[in-house]
């Protein structure tokens, strides 16, 4: 019966080749007829992303996307089963995400897949590196959280993305870094963690659990919401997704997996994230392979956010997808508030500017596998500074669209170069208390700092703002002319004030209001001071000895 079974089987995979062989087949791909001969000459299979001739709709739900799918695949699975069968095809996979099938079959059968009618192209699987990153100076300060003032959003604002859940889509996570164990979604502190809805290996490694065997997506994660201050938002919550391996590449198909799981976690629309931090790219800024997946996950309303790419600073050398009109694109800044050489400049090969915005990407501290920490450089660090800002964002209004949260970023953006926006920065450096707060109903606290006694302007002071009955504190330091800003949710604040030489002062129930600025100036009076010289020699021989003297 096993025999009789089998050469059914093989005739219905004939009777369909044959079906199929009747249209006049479309010419391939260069690189995919060169793929066949070698694969011919081998003996050997091939992989291959199999695209229908009949799209998927626009602005469609997940579960249009899947019956769309499942009507229009119908004819060619039961091809691929019978080839299947028939020894002809290893394995494949259908997609909804984009109408079309992942398949590892013979030469022969690919050639028969690329002539049928209901097909539209036929294209490689390829297998690509799609991460770079450098190694710096292990400097243990995290200076871009400070930098773009997500610690003030924290302090001012009280907002530090709770609420909001980030993806990482990557190289895999390490889920037990104590940066990260606790803010997994997963996370069970009273008993076994839940992977089901949480993490999703798209690699032929099939890990059940969040492990990175390279260490790119832990750092990057790290960056968007680890703990002890390296990350932008320290309240948000992640899943993972791994696409590439321990070598940093990936195959298409994994990848193109990867960003269908993130559409419905474990099956369902309702777990998805917010956010989805991509800090990969291939150096073919042209490539749209993954153009119909952007769009879906735009149309679900869920944030992509890509790495411009490590190829600067030529023109025209941002990567795919970050040159994707989908796409958002980010480019690094360095401490000096320059572009960074490596950074990828625009424009894209679509005309549009490219990055839409830099952040902190160079000498970047952040978490790696086995519970230790590093710095890093490249795109790949300053994309999730803005990943982390748009969970920020969510946090204030969860229903915030992607049009408007890049409007945000991009509007209160520090410029850099001239004109705004150009190809080199964007509209500029991301700025996130700027951002959130124009989410936020808040106002504004400000003045000058000056001498008690002669009204000169005190710089480098602290000015704390503590709301009454609250924990919210918000602080700044004055600038060389003593002025300072507070962006502060409305409340009644009492004010201290401090300064090297001069005595503290406190200022008590400050009202601060939405949309409006409250003013306070700030009299400091001055210590009474005198001079101290020291002369430190060595006991010994009497001798002039050199030392540190610190006044406390």
């Amino acid at each position: 019966m096993k025999k009789i079974h089998l050469v059914g089987m093989i005739l219905v995979f004939l009777l369909l080749t044959s079906a199929a062989s009747a249209a006049p087949p479309a010419p391939l791909d260069p690189a995919l007829e060169r793929a066949l001969r070698a694969a011919e000459e081998s003996d050997g299979d091939l992989r291959v992303i199999v695209y229908l001739r009949e799209p998927a709709p626009t602005a469609a739900s997940v579960t249009a996307l899947q019956a769309h799918a499942a009507r229009t695949q119908a004819p060619l699975r039961a091809y691929l089963d019978a080839a299947q069968a028939a020894g002809q095809v290893a394995a494949y996979t259908p997609f909804w995400i984009f109408d079309g099938l992942a398949v590892q079959a013979r030469p022969e059968t690919v050639r028969a897949l690329a002539a049928r009618p209901d097909v539209a192209a036929v294209r490689l699987d390829r297998y690509r590196r799609w991460v770079e990153t450098f190694a710096a100076a292990s400097d243990p300060a995290a200076w871009g959280v400070p930098r773009i003032r997500a610690d003030q959003v924290w302090a001012s604002l009280n907002i530090s993305g709770t609420g909001a859940v980030v993806a990482g889509m990557d190289t895999g996570v390490d889920w037990l870094h104590p940066a990260l164990q606790t803010a997994y979604r997963g996370y069970n502190p009273h008993g076994p963690a839940n992977h089901l809805f949480n993490w999703y290996d798209a690699t032929s490694m099939g890990s059940a659990y969040p492990v990175d065997g390279h260490g790119h997506g832990t750092h990057t994660l790290g960056t968007i919401l680890g703990s002890d201050g390296i990350g932008v938002a320290p309240g948000a919550r992640w899943i993972g997704v791994r696409v590439l391996d321990s070598a940093g590449y990936g195959y298409d198909s994994w990848i193109h997996a990867g960003f269908q799981w993130l559409l419905a976690p474990g099956g369902d629309p309702a777990m998805a994230p917010d956010v989805v931090n991509c800090s990969w790219g291939n150096h073919n800024g042209a490539l749209t392979t993954f153009q119909s997946d952007l769009r879906a996950l735009r149309a679900a309303g869920i944030n992509v956010i890509f790495a411009a790419g490590n190829d600067g600073p030529s023109a025209s050398s941002v990567n795919s997808p970050a040159a994707l009109p989908e796409a958002f694109a980010v480019g690094a800044s360095d401490q000096d508030e320059e572009v960074a050489n490596f950074s990828s400049r625009g424009p894209s090969p679509w005309g549009e500017i490219r990055p839409h915005v830099v952040a902190p990407g160079v000498d970047v501290y952040s978490s790696l596998p086995g519970g230790v920490y590093g710095s890093w450089s490249g795109t790949s660090m300053a994309a999730p500074h803005v990943s982390g800002l748009v969970a920020l964002m969510r946090s204030v209004s969860p229903t915030v669209s992607i049009t408007r949260a890049a409007y945000l970023i991009t509007s209160t953006a520090v410029p850099l170069g001239d004109p705004v926006p150009n190809n080199d920065a964007g509209w500029g450096r991301v700025d996130a208390l700027a951002a959130v707060a124009a989410l936020v109903h808040h106002g504004y606290l400000s003045g000058t700092v000056m001498r008690a006694d002669d009204g000169r302007p005190v710089a480098d002071a602290t000015v704390q703002a503590l709301r009454q009955n609250s924990t919210d504190i918000g602080h700044a330091a004055t600038s060389a002319d003593g002025h300072y800003l507070l962006i502060l949710a409305p409340g009644d604040y009492d004010l201290t004030v401090s300064a090297f030489g001069y005595q503290t002062a406190t200022l008590w129930a400050v009202p601060v209001t939405t949309d409006t600025t409250t003013v306070r100036n700030i009299p400091l009076t001055p210590l009474p001071s005198g001079r101290l010289r020291v002369h430190p020699s060595d006991g010994a021989t009497g001798e002039t000895a050199t030392a540190t003297v610190s006044v406390l």
